[in-house]
């Protein structure tokens, strides 16, 4: 018989897939985090050199803790085309030790965590570190370095998570020049932050009440600067506008309320206070003309893809995480953060509903490079079996 060379051998071995696990939150848990990881291992999966498994939460913020009404969302289910365990509580470093295990066993190649608030940088940080002590390269993909409330004590729970990673895959350089500035060696790639694709088209349910329609969308928490956006159109004198502020309040709900009588914008204002389904805010970002983040502070924004995905363009403050997915003039406006009167000056003298109908064709070039498969190729450049 001929004998078989080593070489023949090779070519004649299948191909292994590379095995990823990913460890975080994703559908049916609310929020951004959920969403843009549930993309990610969708992406990934999809991928015919990739094998992918989750290991999602059972528990992730304890009721006490967790400022909204429920952490995840009825509507929504798990994708069925993902292998998720829903086994890790953020606070039983037992389930911890059991995730680890279960990625040990399942031999991963590498683990993909995402890194976004202090609460959850203890178990990712351990995690990611006993991952890597059993051979898998972690990869973390940073929405936030430190939390928009940077007390001292939270920026170093955020850092051992981060300290924890071989590389990073961020959304832009204000990003990655703060994980720069932590004197990290390991590398820093930089991808905008994708288009979710994956929203519903609307049904057309919500029809324009005024000749502008703006939005404000997702949880209002303070640095996102509702109150800047409220000021700005009672400055402007504008009465042919409505302002829709859909998203769950985690605080200052009777403030705002005081604020809007206090200034006489109540016919103006609408308040849908609580987690909307995917459908929901389909209605919602279709029947808007313009999207406004009046952010004091910002890394990034995942409701600006969002308002993409529904050809409105945005009103944005001038933070780098936000001017790096925005073309001022094409795809919305940019104003100096903190700034009601520059939001005034430009509801007054620039935005219409023809304006931002003429930005469509821009936007829609933008949402042609913002994709899910281009991100994760940055990575994991694709291999030919």
């Amino acid at each position: 018989m001929e004998a078989t060379s080593t070489e023949d051998a090779t070519l004649k071995r299948p191909h292994r897939r590379k095995r990823i696990a990913i460890v975080g939150p994703v559908d049916p848990f609310r929020g951004g985090i959920a969403k843009h990881t549930t993309q990610v291992a969708l992406a990934l999966n999809a991928r015919s050199d990739i094998e992918v498994c989750v290991f999602s939460f059972r528990s992730l913020y304890p009721k006490h803790l967790f400022p909204g009404k429920n952490e995840r969302c009825d509507k929504t289910r798990a994708p069925e085309n993902l292998d998720i365990s829903y086994i890790i509580n953020t606070v039983n470093p037992l389930s911890w030790l059991r995730a680890v295990r279960k990625i040990r066993d399942w031999r991963a190649d590498e683990v993909v965590i995402p890194a976004w608030t202090f609460f959850v940088a203890p178990c990712l940080g351990v995690i990611a570190r006993m991952c890597k002590r059993n051979g898998a390269a972690v990869s973390m993909i940073v929405h936030n370095v430190a939390d928009h409330e940077e007390d001292r004590w939270k920026v170093w729970l955020s850092n051992f998570q981060i300290r924890a990673a071989d590389r990073f895959l961020t959304h832009g350089t204000a990003l990655a020049d703060a994980l720069s500035q932590l004197g990290l060696s390991a590398p820093i790639h930089i991808r905008p932050h994708p288009i979710f694709e994956q929203y519903p088209d609307a049904t057309g349910a919500l029809s324009p009440r005024a000749p502008l329609e703006l939005l404000y969308f997702g949880f209002v928490r303070p640095y996102k600067g509702l109150d800047v956006a409220l000021r700005g159109l009672a400055a402007s004198g504008r009465r042919d506008v409505r302002l829709s502020i859909v998203g769950e309040f985690w605080e200052g709900r009777k403030d705002t309320d005081a604020l809007i009588e206090r200034l006489d914008i109540s016919d103006l204002v609408e308040i849908v206070d609580r987690y909307v389904s995917d459908g929901e805010a389909a209605e919602y970002f279709a029947r808007a003309d313009v999207v406004i983040l009046p952010y004091r502070s910002a890394s990034g924004s995942g409701v600006v893809p969002l308002a993409y995905r529904y050809g409105a363009p945005v009103i944005v403050s001038d933070l780098p995480g936000l001017t790096e997915v925005v073309d001022d003039g094409e795809t919305g406006w940019v104003t100096p953060a903190g700034s009601p009167k520059a939001i005034a000056e430009l509801l007054n003298c620039e935005v219409t509903r023809e304006t931002a109908a003429g930005m469509r064709s821009s936007i829609a070039d933008v949402r042609r490079e913002m994709n899910w498969n281009r991100f994760v190729e940055c990575l994991y450049p694709e291999q030919s079996a």
